[in-house]
């Protein structure tokens, strides 16, 4: 495991990847460094993952080769798979049952979700999309945007 911080990233000891998340023991939770909304970034076998100083922690996807950043006061979650969006807590706002998902716009406050559909293969420039299913915008509250 790594740790993210401002200052670059440094190893995380007695940190391990399970089935259902980070395993973090004593000497990890002691060097976490939360940030000044009380959360860490820790990166684990290519998975980022926030965890807030109350204890909880969400699989968030990578963004620009880091832990996705919260726009509009959310961030994209994974939970067994699925996507959803939660708040600087880690708690749920708009629950995960969307196979694919986009972060928040920043200027519209509309976030681009998917069922059914599946990430592409890597373009030449790494980039990937989500293709296939069905796909519509939610505002903040997780309703269709018109």
């Amino acid at each position: 495991c790594w740790q993210w911080h401002d200052a670059g990233r440094e190893p995380l000891p007695d940190c391990q990847r399970t089935d259902t998340g980070l395993a973090l023991g004593p000497a990890a939770l002691s060097q976490l460094r939360h940030d000044q909304r009380g959360l860490a970034r820790i990166q684990s076998a290519g998975q980022f993952h926030y965890h807030h100083r109350s204890g909880r922690q969400l699989q968030v996807p990578a963004m620009d080769n880091g832990a996705d950043d919260f726009q509009r006061g959310l961030v994209r979650g994974i939970v067994a798979g699925r996507y959803g969006f939660f708040d600087r807590h880690l708690k749920p706002r708009i629950a995960a049952n969307f196979d694919g998902a986009l972060p928040f716009d920043p200027a519209s406050g509309s976030a681009w979700v998917c069922r059914g559909c599946r990430l592409s293969a890597p373009a030449a420039d790494g980039q990937r999309s989500w293709v296939g299913g069905t796909h519509w915008q939610i505002n903040t509250t997780g309703k269709p945007v018109p």
